[in-house]
């Protein structure tokens, strides 16, 4: 059974996944498909921002194994 964890979400993740063209940094992969739009990472990506100001780490994704999954 793999486990679900939680990893906090850097503004390099919320580029990457914007641009997943390379590896990232901690080898997460992607799931086959689209994981999401990038008009909503962009979103997300300055709600994190604003939100880390006050509350780090801002916003994290759900991982199992090595696969982003939310």
């Amino acid at each position: 059974m793999t486990t679900l964890r939680l990893h906090p979400a850097s503004d390099a993740d919320f580029a990457w996944l914007l641009a997943p063209d390379t590896a990232h940094p901690d080898q997460l992969t992607l799931p086959p498909g689209a994981f999401e739009t990038a008009s909503i990472l962009r979103r997300l990506r300055v709600i994190a921002l604003n939100m880390r100001t006050h509350h780090p780490p801002g916003a994290w994704l759900m991982v199992r194994g090595r696969e982003i999954i939310g």
